[in-house]
């Protein structure tokens, strides 16, 4: 997310945290988009220019239609730039309108709307040793079909005596060995990210105690992405080629991968309503906040993922393939078939990196061709054909001061429901064709239900301006693990244990001590925080686990996974 068209950004804590979100036991930020503003006309520029051919443009314009009544704003940017990494570069274009309508002098309406794109060449990342070490491995069957594009040379990698070499898998630092500059993506490997957003936003107050906002936001998001399936560096020992004449890169490091292109996305829509009321005496003020709120999401699993892969129609294709799956076997069957030919490019590091070798997005014609990723992104456990959030939430908090500010006080609650549609089927193996066909032995649970909830409560006492202790507990969780982990436990009951839902409770309390009008500032705080359900994976050697297993048959978890609960004192 670019910050062109940010306003400000407020941290919140206490009830506030998670009344509008998931909670977390250090807080939470809420990012404030720009808005019509009805206090001055105005017109800004910025300009900024840096290393590596950055030059970035920003135009921000606020102009009063109806004075008091109506205002609009709107704000841009274009950035473009590009990196030290060999074909590295980044364009950057937004635009960001927003309407803001005051009918009356207690109701406020806003739209706002975004338009952004992003197309960049990325890194790699790390590269790793594979190398280093004297050892050698058999080439599995998913070696699969070898392209040299310096040379045009082609040969099925796997076969009698054909040795990979081994290493540490720790990153390559030293640049006499691999240069930190290297990317062997290529300088076409774009990755493109499209999105659109639409909120209205309307806020009615009733007199000074009663204020409500009904908020709405449509999200849409776009991506398309060419990337390579491995960053492992390995050195060729094998002293001839496949067909028995000698090897001309015998002992020289490589990098090898298949070209992959994934189109991804989603559609979010959200719907909020708020409610504050604030209750004022002569010795108290109180703020008493709740919600409800609906979030629905239907990430884009559905569109296509492709890998390169040799032609089923070439000669060099080794296993068969069933065109229309019936079952898990079927489709397991045809995963295997793509692993054991994909089409491998390999690059020599003697021969460098330049665009004539890696710009080449492919097919070779005639040789390879681009088919739904089996062998690789699309899971075993099926091509997502649908999968939907519904996430409905309420909440209610108060925050109060009391006795001229002398005491404040914190309490929340939070719950939440989490309900995902899911259904899964096997991709045809058709070259250039996406056809995902349902396959009722990948659905056991299509739908998953569970709720949780959340508390925080918390108490100030402030004896006199260079004095204060403080206490607060809370109890926080995060549902949505990941985009929608189905990662529940069906306990004996047949109903879902909230075990796997990572939730953190924890207690602080502080002391603080200020003089000199704030200039010197002494805290002291004593904290227990906790995580009643991390997953831990101890791994008892085989013969322990074995015999453990067999006193407890039952409950004894096999993997050596559990969950446990950890501390943090301090």
């Amino acid at each position: 997310m670019d910050a062109y068209a940010t306003e400000r950004v407020e941290l919140l804590r206490g009830p506030n945290a998670f009344l509008y979100g998931e909670a977390d036991l250090g807080g939470s930020n809420n990012q404030m988009t720009k808005r019509g503003r009805f206090t001055q006309n105005s017109t800004k520029a910025r300009m900024m220019v840096a290393s590596y051919d950055l030059l970035r443009g920003e135009y921000d314009l606020n102009r009063i239609v109806v004075k008091d009544k109506l205002a609009v704003r709107f704000t841009g940017v274009q950035s473009k730039n590009r990196s030290w990494i060999d074909f590295v570069r980044r364009e950057y274009r937004g635009l960001y309108g927003a309407v803001t309508y005051r009918p009356f002098r207690s109701t406020m309406i806003s739209l706002m709307a975004e338009h952004s794109k992003t197309t960049s060449v990325n890194s790699q990342g790390l590269f790793l040793d594979q190398f280093s070490r004297a050892a050698n491995t058999n080439v599995a069957a998913s070696g699969g079909y070898v392209y040299l594009p310096a040379t045009g040379t082609m040969f099925r990698s796997q076969g009698t005596g054909r040795v990979n070499s081994t290493g540490s898998g720790t990153t390559i630092v030293d640049p006499s060995v691999f240069h930190k500059e290297w990317q062997f993506n290529g300088p076409n490997a774009t990755y493109k990210n499209y999105y659109d957003t639409v909120t209205i936003d309307v806020e009615q107050h009733f007199g000074r105690n009663l204020h409500f906002q009904l908020t709405g936001n449509f999200y849409e998001q776009k991506t398309d992405s060419w990337g390579a399936s491995s960053r492992n560096v390995y050195q060729d020992r094998n002293r001839t080629l496949p067909n028995g004449t000698p090897n001309p890169y015998f002992n020289e490091l490589y990098l090898e991968y298949f070209r992959t292109r994934q189109t991804h996305g989603g559609i979010v829509k959200d719907i909020r309503l708020a409610g504050i009321y604030v209750l004022e005496t002569s010795w108290m003020r109180q703020q008493i906040g709740a919600t409800v709120q609906q979030h629905r999401d239907v990430p884009g699993h559905w569109k296509p993922t492709w890998g390169e892969y040799l032609l089923t129609s070439n000669p060099a294709w080794v296993g068969t393939v069933t065109p229309l799956v019936q079952t898990t076997a079927q489709y397991t069957a045809n995963r295997t078939a793509f692993t054991n030919n994909r089409f491998m490019r390999r690059y020599y590091l003697k021969d460098g990196n330049g665009a004539q070798l890696t710009g080449d997005l492919g097919p070779v014609p005639g040789v390879s061709g681009w088919y739904p990723d089996l062998g690789n992104a699309v899971p075993a456990a099926g091509e997502q054909l649908l999968r939907r959030f519904y996430t409905p939430s309420i909440s209610l908090g108060a925050s109060g001061s009391y006795f001229q500010k002398h005491l404040f006080t914190l309490v929340g609650f939070r719950r939440d429901q989490f309900n995902m549609k899911t259904f899964y089927g096997a991709p045809r193996p058709l070259e250039k064709t996406w056809i995902v066909d349902q396959l009722p032995s990948l659905n056991p649970d299509p739908f998953v239900h569970y709720e949780v909830d959340g508390t925080n409560m918390g108490v100030v006492l402030r004896l006199n301006e260079s004095f204060a202790v403080t206490y607060n507990r809370a109890k926080s969780f995060r549902i949505s693990l990941g985009e929608g982990n189905n990662t529940f436990v069906v306990g004996d009951d047949g109903l879902a244990v909230k075990q796997s839902i990572p939730r953190g409770e924890g207690q602080d309390m502080s002391a603080r001590l200020s003089l000199f009008k704030g200039r010197l500032e002494a805290t002291v705080t004593r904290y227990r925080n906790y995580t009643p359900n991390a997953r831990l994976a101890p791994a008892p050697a085989v013969p322990i686990r074995d015999e453990v297993q067999a006193i407890f048959p039952t409950t004894f978890l096999a993997t050596g996974q559990d969950y446990q609960t950890t501390t943090t004192t301090g």
